[in-house]
């Protein structure tokens, strides 16, 4: 079981230049990547998600790659279609507002962010990057999915001690329940006994009856325990996205739970719904997290 969050990072060497990666995830309901990567090599990131999907199958992936090249190997040089225009501008508002005294720092034009400054990069060269950048994404995935499941553990043992207390829960109510129709019978004698005639027992049996079987949670409580015992198996299951099964399990005990709580005409299994509920709530918030 995997959570959607992870985090993975690398820095691979090879002839002349360096991979940096970092690829990092959060909740998304839907597998949702992207690339954050020069526009040198922009035309592999379609390649580079494709891989992506491969490994994971939700949440919002992003994979951050730059490039460090050996400049004693590859020498930098002054990109001037980008620099000119800043160093005009610069020059017309000195120009313009001689009363605006200032200078720009000389690690604006350094930064390797810009663009002002790049290597001088060959087809060849440039083929042999993206070849590392792919190599580098596929060493990458299995670090990052031990992440998410390293995290998806956590969020399962969290899991199993709550749905103990679910079932724990469970079996309370259904000891709340013990000699349900037998304390239906006596409240239906003491509402309606003075309205039926003498000797009309058969009469206040047959009514009893029908209300508690309309009162009756016993199908509800097995089937809020089938969820349980579903919901576990399927936590085992592995290489799936499970986490929009498991929503939808829960569903379904949330619907047990309030059709319990409104059939139960008790106040202390009321009490124990409300605990039922805020527990299987708690569960229903973190699988949310779950791919």
């Amino acid at each position: 079981m995997r959570s959607m969050t992870g985090f993975a990072e690398t820095k691979r060497e090879f002839n002349g230049f360096t991979v940096n990666m970092v690829i990092k995830s959060i909740n998304s309901k839907y597998l949702d990547a992207g690339v954050k990567l020069d526009e040198n090599f922009q035309s592999i990131e379609s390649d580079i998600v494709s891989i992506v999907k491969t490994k994971v199958k939700r949440g919002r992936v992003t994979v951050f790659i730059t490039i460090e090249f050996d400049t004693s190997k590859y020498p930098v040089k002054v990109n001037e279609e980008k620099v000119r225009p800043i160093l005009e501008q610069v020059e017309n508002i000195q120009k313009n507002f001689p009363s605006f005294d200032f200078n720009v720092p000389l690690n604006v034009f350094l930064s390797s962010n810009n663009g002002f400054f790049e290597n001088k990069l060959t087809d060849e060269l440039k083929q042999e990057v993206k070849k590392a950048i792919i190599e580098t994404v596929n060493s990458i995935l299995d670090p990052f999915n031990a992440s998410r499941e390293k995290e998806g553990e956590f969020l399962k043992k969290d899991f199993e001690t709550r749905l103990d207390h679910v079932e724990k829960l469970t079996e309370e109510i259904e000891k709340q329940r013990h000699g349900f129709f037998e304390k239906q019978l006596e409240r239906y004698r003491k509402l309606i006994g003075g309205l039926v005639k003498e000797g009309d027992e058969n009469r206040i049996m047959i009514e009893a009856g029908i209300l508690a079987d309309k009162l009756d949670i016993s199908e509800e409580l097995t089937r809020l325990k089938s969820h349980v015992s579903v919901f576990r198996e399927t936590m085992k299951e592995t290489g799936k996205a499970i986490g929009k099964k498991l929503d939808f399990i829960l569903q379904e005990m949330m619907r047990e739970s309030n059709t319990i709580g409104s059939k139960g005409k008790d106040k202390n299994i009321s009490k124990l719904v409300i605990e039922l509920k805020t527990e299987v709530e708690k569960i229903r918030e973190q699988v949310q997290n779950i791919e």
